[in-house]
């Protein structure tokens, strides 16, 4: 008996007693179209200007069925790091994350950032 894994296929055949295939997605409840992105991205957050919280989305692409790190932080205009959202191992797909500053902050200018292996993506509030 042989196998192959493709595009969630699971492909069998056997020795002159057929072949036989089995949709992984379908059985798991995966939709393998538009689910994962394919590239890195750092959305523009919202609302904005935000009060009292805001959103940040971003996406984390497959990359060979390893668990990227990925870490997204806020910053002044000082280049202070004023809190870090996410700082750790990511599934591939689209993210997001809420950021509730409360009383902490002063008003200004802040910028957050995607740190997703070697590449980097900055946004301003």
């Amino acid at each position: 008996m042989k196998y192959k894994l493709s595009a969630g296929l699971i492909l069998v055949a056997t020795h002159g007693r057929g072949c036989w295939t089995f949709d992984l997605n379908a059985s798991l409840g995966i939709d393998p179209f538009g689910q994962i992105p394919e590239k890195f991205n750092l959305a523009q957050n919202y609302p904005n200007p935000f009060n009292p919280t805001t959103t940040i989305e971003f996406d984390v692409p497959e990359i060979a069925g390893k668990l990227p790190r990925a870490a997204v932080q806020i910053f002044n205009i000082l280049g202070q790091t004023v809190a870090t959202l996410v700082d750790g191992y990511m599934t591939a797909g689209k993210h997001s994350v809420q950021f509730e500053p409360g009383n902490a902050l002063s008003s200004g200018v802040y910028v957050y950032e995607l740190k997703y292996k070697d590449r980097v993506a900055v946004n301003k509030m």
